[in-house]
């Protein structure tokens, strides 16, 4: 396996057969070899539906491997357009037109036969010809490169999309891979199944869920396998993720599936013991039960259930998925298709509550950094009805809706209700949630959604790793701040928003995507690299890629553009990173403004603390 060197265009052998890709440039002029739509695993249709998948099949001839593959079936993204734009905005979009419309053609290109991977190399490969591609069109001119540059082997990050486990692909307009390729670090991004296709589950051995995630650790184990042919060091991948992405990335640490795979994590806004990254087994069977009625599937037993909802078309299973209600019982229930705990079977691919792995230290020896947008919940706003009163009065009559689910079991119901009263007190001074008081839940959305289980994470995965022993298992917390031009999300929610809610500081769940990769399917502006806003984008890439390289986001010796040391957490206090308009390093500082009020309140009802 490896390149040909005297073809005009790339070339590489992996053990399934032959692929032909082309040639990019980043935007600093950084030449790369692109590799998409590779095939990973074979089409999981009929039989396969719903069940792990099977490794791909191998091919003659050369495969051409310049164009994505498939997206998976998934539901639309329920995003309200902003009002109130302005012309400039207006006029961006307009700019924008051919990126969103290329977005919208993938969009009708969805399948079940979507189990594809991409893989992006720096300087690896024959010499570029004339014309090399670039993401979003155009042809630009590059010099040669010599085929000694590309001998070394180079660190890998591999990287799982986001979505809430039922919205996304790892297309370039969204995963630009351009921001890592010029720090010399491949990468590769991948599709896996979503929403029923991908976490659906019955409880039995034949559809007992992640599907999924499953995919992701057959696509690890793919890019361990062959990443070598591309140029990279398969002792020496990264895997990273960002909100469902994080949460998978951090589900794989916890498997046993995937041990010796990768040798690094990052998490972002989303972690495996989050509230919402994992369903109850109840809840999860009646979500499939309840789907199954809805397209009215005969039966009653699984065996039954799982015949009928195999022999569903997928485009008439992908939409009443899309209009079916959650199973209610608290605010993290409402993304519905979950990983879940699976029954002892061979193949499982986990078998234990996350939380309970990670307090017996059953994960990877490897790095972990994570960490949180200071705005999380305006996650909420992009999907919510905001300015509906029925929203605000759907969430008031629902019982125990605040109360993180660990509360809502432990507690009993005079309990529960005084605690719900201690959340409304702290939130909204008492009054039910409306349209004056949307401050008060968004900021408790992104409270119980991602901050609260971060800051468990600290105390618990530290207190394990130094209970087994481990020597390279440290942890690396940051919290990011920034907020600037690149905050597309930011500014997405403020103009949904409007003038009648006050504005939420803080960057929005999502917005650090924007400073770490270049994407295409919303406008930004063309900023100078002195301007803040690049400033904040150099300073996360160049804590990711270190942290690919080494484990360390700042090693000893790493670039002068990052004066600061970052300290891991310790068994004693959780250091974190401000990344701000500035950069610090915070000891003994709170991740976030009411986290004294929830370390109470789990020591006033569970009698422990959240902070290590």
């Amino acid at each position: 396996m490896g390149f040909g060197w005297s073809a005009p265009v790339p070339e590489v052998e992996v053990k399934t057969g032959h692929l032909r890709g082309k040639v990019g440039l980043t935007p600093k002029g950084v030449r790369y070899h692109a590799f998409q739509g590779i095939p990973y695993g074979k089409p999981p249709v009929g039989e396969l539906r719903f069940k792990a998948p099977q490794p791909a099949e191998p091919w003659t001839g050369v495969r051409n491997a310049t164009a994505e593959g498939n997206p998976c079936y998934q539901a639309p993204m329920p995003l309200e357009a902003p009002g109130g734009m302005s012309l400039k905005t207006v006029y961006g979009l307009l700019k924008n037109l051919p990126a969103l419309a290329n977005r919208y053609m993938v969009s009708k290109k969805q399948s079940e036969d979507c189990l594809f991977l991409n893989v992006y190399t720096p300087v690896c490969g024959p010499a570029a010809p004339a014309h090399v591609w670039r993401p979003g069109g155009g042809q630009v001119h590059a010099a040669p490169e010599t085929k000694e540059a590309a001998n070394a082997l180079r660190p890998v990050i591999f990287w799982v999309h986001g979505g809430a486990f039922k919205f996304g692909d790892g297309n370039a307009d969204m995963l630009s891979p351009e921001l890592f390729l010029e720090k010399d670090v491949l990468v590769v991004t991948i599709n896996y199944r979503l929403g029923p296709f991908g976490f659906l589950t019955l409880g039995t051995e034949d559809a007992p869920g992640n599907a999924g995630l499953k995919d992701q650790a057959l696509a690890l184990r793919w890019t361990h396998e062959n990443i070598r042919a591309f140029g990279g060091d398969p002792s020496a991948i990264t895997i990273y993720g960002e909100s469902a992405g994080g949460a998978s990335v951090h589900h794989l640490a916890l498997s046993p599936t995937c041990k010796g795979l990768f040798r690094g994590i990052i998490a972002s806004s989303g972690l495996a013991i989050s509230h919402w990254a994992t369903s109850g087994k109840e809840n999860a069977v009646a979500s499939a039960r309840g789907l199954a009625k809805e397209l009215g599937v005969p039966g009653s037993t699984p065996e039954e259930l799982l015949k009928g909802l195999r022999a569903v078309d997928p485009v008439v299973l992908n939409a009443a998925a899309g209009t079916m209600t959650p199973v209610m019982t608290s605010m993290t229930d409402e993304l519905m298709w979950l990983p879940v705990v699976e029954e002892e079977h061979p193949g499982a691919f986990q078998t234990e509550d996350p939380l309970s792995l990670v307090r017996a230290g059953r994960f990877s020896d490897v790095p972990l950094m994570t960490g949180v947008c200071s705005a999380e919940g305006l996650v909420w706003v992009l999907l919510g009805k905001i300015h509906d009163d029925r929203t605000y009065k759907s969430i008031n009559e629902m019982e125990y809706y605040f109360l993180p689910p660990d509360l809502r079991e432990a507690l009993s119901p005079e309990q529960r209700d005084k605690c719900v009263q201690d959340i409304l007190d702290e939130y909204t001074g008492g009054k039910p949630f409306s349209q004056e008081s949307v401050g008060g839940f968004i900021e408790l959305f992104g409270d119980v959604f991602f901050k609260t289980r971060l800051v468990n994470l600290a105390r618990d995965h530290t207190k394990a790793a130094a209970g087994a022993g481990f020597t390279n298992a440290p942890m690396f917390v940051y919290h990011f701040d920034f907020v600037g031009r690149y905050n597309c999300l930011k500014w997405f929610t403020k103009s949904k928003m409007g003038k009648t809610m006050t504005p939420v500081k803080g960057a929005a769940h999502g917005d650090d995507l924007w400073y770490v990769s270049n994407i295409r399917v919303f406008p930004l502006p063309s900023l100078e690299a002195t301007s803040r806003e690049e400033v904040c984008r150099e300073r996360m890439v160049t804590f990711w890629t270190n942290f690919a390289k080494t484990g360390n986001p700042t090693p000893a010796g790493s670039d002068e553009k990052l004066p600061i040391k970052w300290t891991p957490c310790s068994e004693t206090s959780m250091p974190f990173m401000d990344i701000g308009s500035d950069l610090e390093l915070k000891t003994g500082a709170p991740l976030y403004p009411r986290q004294a009020f929830w370390e109470g309140l789990y020591q006033k009802y569970m009698g422990k603390p959240l902070t290590p």
